[in-house]
């Protein structure tokens, strides 16, 4: 099982069949059908990875929208080269199963009520820190001979 929440910019018939296949792995595919319905599915439902066949006619403002967030990952689904290192790049009319096998390679193990594991990306368990700073001592007062001679 995935259990991934996908949004798909896309034709929606290739939408459709992508959310089908999706469903046999526990995940669910959000199909806008204009661009504000993606940039609001996106803010409200934040989905774990996006999904932008470049063929739409609304999907390079799509990309910028979404880029100038840092949505990550985000995979494109084009024929032209693309050189990022945050932009995943994947033929148009890839196969769902496909696509969702890749899709599982580019997002982290979902992990529920927030937890994150760190062990996941291969690193250590570290102690965790206060953000809040110890407190300071206060400088000791001079000793002050209150004896007479």
């Amino acid at each position: 099982m995935s259990n991934h929440s996908i949004l798909y910019i896309g034709a929606p018939q290739a939408g459709q069949s992508l959310a089908q296949a999706a469903a046999h792995r526990d995940s669910y595919v959000y199909t806008p059908t204009h661009l504000m319905q993606a940039l609001g599915i996106y803010i409200t439902y934040m989905p774990q990875v996006v999904v932008i066949d470049m063929a739409v006619d609304y999907a390079p403002a799509a990309y910028d929208h979404l880029r100038s967030v840092d949505a990550q990952p985000l995979i494109l689904l084009t024929d032209a080269y693309v050189r990022s290192a945050a932009v995943h790049a994947l033929p148009r009319g890839i196969a769902p199963e496909d696509l969702l096998a890749a899709i599982q390679h580019a997002v982290l193990p979902y992990v529920p009520h927030g937890s994150f594991p760190v062990t996941a990306l291969g690193a250590k368990t570290a102690k965790p820190r206060s953000i809040i700073p110890p407190a300071r001592k206060k400088p000791a007062k001079p000793c002050s001979n209150t004896s007479s001679k």
